[in-house]
């Protein structure tokens, strides 16, 4: 289903940006309040009938508020209106943006923009490589010496790049997780992983490529911290990522 410029595949629970390439597999109670809005879209819910879908645990007025606010982080600012606060007593989905903003297909992945987009996350990581390789890094970029992790089809060169010494502290131990997780994996088709986070380390962005027979292919996943962090990273999450198989 096609919400702005996201695809929704509601049997999945993964929403696809499709302005910046990028993929979410949602949680229970944000999978669960979409779909609500969805399937009465362009009808009014209210908080009511919004937080009864919630899990048990999470069935409170101030769960819906964050949860809404996570999708419409997600949806970025070109979608978020798409989701509408109704006098605080409920919530609308709209049926289509009022702005300009338009995408060539309803299918994932064929933006107008997808091409400039792929451009350009090329450029930077061949940037990243240059500074790290030429000059001395920046006290304010924290590009990391590549390490390797083995497998049966080769090796995964990986970078975490940390914005700050103290971004590196914190999120030291969740870069090892998923390291930790990517080695559960029985194969990995990406030639160079890089990892990095938003400045207040709720946001993580992981950057894949990989030189095939069919050229140059980029990836970014972006996962939205949930609780104490990261750790729902796990192997089948980055199998649903399409980072490993």
């Amino acid at each position: 289903m096609q919400i702005g410029s996201c695809w929704f595949d509601m049997a999945s629970g993964q929403l696809s940006n499709q302005e910046n390439d990028t993929s979410w597999k949602m949680p229970a109670s944000e999978h669960a309040i979409l779909s609500l809005l969805a399937n009465h879209r362009g009808q009014v819910l209210s908080n009511a009938q919004l937080i009864a879908v919630l899990p048990v645990a999470e069935s409170s007025l101030a769960r819906l508020e964050e949860a809404i606010d996570r999708l419409r982080f997600f949806m970025g600012n070109n979608s978020a209106s798409l989701i509408e606060s109704i006098d605080d007593q409920g919530f609308l989905l709209h049926v289509k943006l009022t702005r300009s903003h338009r995408f060539l297909s309803g299918t994932p992945g064929r933006s107008i923009t997808k091409q400039q987009y792929l451009i350009l996350i090329a450029q930077l990581i061949l940037l990243l490589l240059l500074l790290y390789s030429v000059f001395e890094p920046s006290t304010k970029f924290l590009l990391h010496k590549e390490q390797f992790i083995q497998h049966s089809n080769g090796e995964v060169a990986y970078y975490p790049v940390y914005h700050s010494h103290d971004q590196q502290v914190v999120m030291a131990p969740q870069f090892e997780h998923l390291v930790n997780q990517l080695h559960q994996c029985d194969r990995l088709d990406w030639d160079k992983l890089f990892c990095s986070w938003s400045d207040d380390n709720k946001v993580m962005s992981i950057g894949l490529k990989k030189d095939g027979s069919q050229g140059l292919m980029l990836k970014n996943v972006k996962a939205i911290a949930q609780g104490r962090g990261f750790e729902f990273v796990n192997k089948q999450w980055l199998v649903d990522m399409e980072i490993c198989s």
